[in-house]
């Protein structure tokens, strides 16, 4: 969005934070053309963009978005010419050139507008999230109920992929979750499942425990079911390592398994009808308004187990 009314940078930067999002920050070269697209088209002066300089560095307006600021700069030659004297701190935009200037001049100004943006193309999260950081900004973050309802309005009854990813939880531009609105029973982990409400994800040490398993899962479930075991980058290791250690040497792997875990894909395991299949841990499944995460069942093993009983959490 243009303002063409002159503001001084920070008049520009309250009035593009209380109508819109803020001053526009300009991350990549494909940013960088658009705006020059957009002020070629609508505008023929200088005009505000979020970069100023503070004491030590150059930062954009949206800091917490952009921490230090991004690398990318278009700099008109002898630019910036005057920054370390502490006069010229702040930045316009002039036929793609970007110049210093001080922060009191007044000039119309880009405000970013945080406009959301709904594509019907499915897509797992990592496309998803490198599709919006191309032709968007990036996949929704959701800091309040405000913007929690504005998502709600766009999409009404049908799953779509947000921003957010656990390690830990965060958003795609790397803010930490501040603001939740997770429905029953998400976030939904096996593992954490387990162990939170028994012991842990169940492993199966030998021949008698695995017939156990395979009696429980035929009895109760007829599809597959996770188990505790996972791959790490040179062995399999069971979900309760300080119990198994390294894990035991039982597999019952069906044939042609494990196929894939070498590539670094499928390092997860499930089981069905007593045969084990290595699967990814957040296996992708087709996306045309469903969730793109493969939600196994799974078998939970509890002090119980021991003396031959197993429980089957679904």
């Amino acid at each position: 969005i243009i303002v063409e009314k002159p503001f001084t940078w920070t008049e520009a930067q309250n009035y593009c934070r209380a109508n819109h999002n803020d001053l526009a920050t300009i991350e990549n070269s494909e940013e960088y053309n658009k705006v020059i697209e957009v002020s070629r088209k609508y505008y023929n002066g200088h005009i505000w963009i979020g970069l100023r300089h503070y004491p030590s560095k150059w930062k954009w307006s949206m800091e917490n978005e952009f921490k230090d600021g991004t690398d990318f700069r278009n700099w008109a030659n002898t630019e910036p010419s005057d920054s370390t004297e502490g006069r010229e701190n702040c930045v316009v935009t002039n036929n793609g050139l970007w110049f210093d200037t001080t922060c009191g001049s007044a000039f119309g100004f880009f405000c970013f507008t945080g406009k959301k943006v709904n594509s019907n193309t499915p897509m797992n999260w990592t496309s998803a999230m490198e599709y919006c950081r191309k032709h968007h900004v990036d996949l929704a973050v959701v800091r309040n109920i405000t913007e929690n309802n504005q998502l709600k309005e766009m999409v009404k009854n049908e799953y779509n992929w947000i921003g957010l990813h656990k390690d830990p939880w965060k958003w795609s531009d790397g803010k930490l979750l501040s603001y939740t609105k997770w429905n029953i029973g998400e976030p939904n982990q096996a593992q954490n499942y387990c162990r939170e409400n028994y012991n842990d994800l169940a492993t199966i040490e030998n021949s008698e425990e695995h017939n156990e398993v395979i009696e429980v899962s035929r009895k109760y479930y007829t599809r597959h079911v996770w188990i505790g075991l996972r791959h790490y980058p040179s062995k399999w290791k069971w979900s309760m390592e300080n119990e198994f250690k390294d894990g035991t040497d039982f597999r019952n792997w069906a044939n042609t398994e494990p196929s894939d875990s070498t590539e670094g894909r499928e390092n997860c395991v499930v089981t069905n009808n007593g045969l084990w299949f290595g699967t990814t841990c957040g296996s992708g499944v087709m996306c045309v308004t469903r969730v793109c995460v493969y939600l196994s069942d799974f078998i939970c093993t509890d002090v119980a187990v021991l003396t031959g009983e197993a429980e089957l959490v679904s």
